[in-house]
């Protein structure tokens, strides 16, 4: 199946058409590969640019390995509950941990402790 721009997919069809990865993570991947990005408005209020990553051990390794990752995928915003809209493909192009970048004058989530800047 082939990515609508604008379109919004469940968590089950991201699953089929990614081609695997966990159903949770915001960054699914398969073999050590990122499949795509899931993200929370809510809780990104600047995506897709800009990702804030929280303190859990996971999400802190996923963000990592996005930030590793040398090529575009596909991401997702959540709309509401299990509605996810595809609004196009993004690489990371760098991220941070530093204080400045995490709470400099813009909105962020109040426990972000990495930030991934997308392009």
């Amino acid at each position: 199946m082939k990515l609508e721009l604008g379109r919004n997919y469940s968590r089950n069809q991201l699953h089929q058409i990614v081609g695997a990865g966990s159903k949770q993570s915001y960054v699914p991947e398969r073999e050590g590969v990122i499949l795509c990005g899931c993200f929370d408005p809510e809780l990104n209020v600047r995506a897709p640019s800009e990702i804030d990553a929280g303190p859990g051990p996971r999400v802190i390794s996923g963000a990592k390995r996005l930030a590793s990752a040398n090529y575009p995928i596909p991401v997702f915003l959540k709309r509401r509950f299990n509605s996810w809209e595809f609004v196009g493909h993004f690489k990371c192009t760098g991220h941070s941990q530093d204080p400045k970048d995490l709470y400099p004058n813009v909105k962020r989530r109040k426990d972000a402790v990495l930030v991934l800047y997308l392009e």
